[in-house]
């Protein structure tokens, strides 16, 4: 979706100013929308919350912003955390470079987890050695929270 202001063309989820003959891109997300994240205290795994603030970032640095549009789209990001209970300190661990993992690593097979809390990242660490892949999957879906109980 595209529209079209004075010196201004907004996409999906960035925006595009004309700023005196030099092209100015900013990221725009919907007020209504910025502040939902999975809460700290959620019954999710880890690596399910912390993709958030991963897509956040990775957004944030995928697009040429100009300095004070990073520094504003990072204390959003930290805004957010905040709103959730979370410890901001976490961007200044998610926000540097990744460095990939060797193409020769044999892919190995998946196990699914329902998480449940620690206890299930202790289970699971015992594959860390193996050629068994993890993933977690959550339990505590919209229906079964709004299903009666008897």
């Amino acid at each position: 979706m595209e529209t079209e202001t004075d010196n201004s063309i907004n996409f999906l989820d960035i925006s595009i100013q004309n700023e005196r003959n030099k092209l100015s891109i900013n990221i725009y997300r919907k007020p209504t929308a910025t502040d939902v994240i999975i809460p700290k205290d959620s019954c999710h795994p880890p690596k399910h919350k912390h993709a958030t603030i991963r897509y956040l970032l990775n957004v944030m640095n995928s697009y040429s912003l100009n300095e004070d549009n990073k520094k504003a789209k990072y204390n959003v990001i930290e805004q957010i955390l905040t709103s959730n209970g979370c410890e901001t300190s976490i961007v200044k661990q998610f926000n540097k470079p990744a460095h990939k993992e060797n193409a020769n690593n044999n892919k190995g097979s998946w196990a699914k987890f329902t998480y449940f809390r620690r206890e299930t990242k202790f289970i699971t660490k015992l594959f860390k050695e193996t050629q068994i892949r993890i993933s977690y999957k959550a339990n505590n879906t919209t229906k079964k929270r709004l299903a009666l109980k008897p």
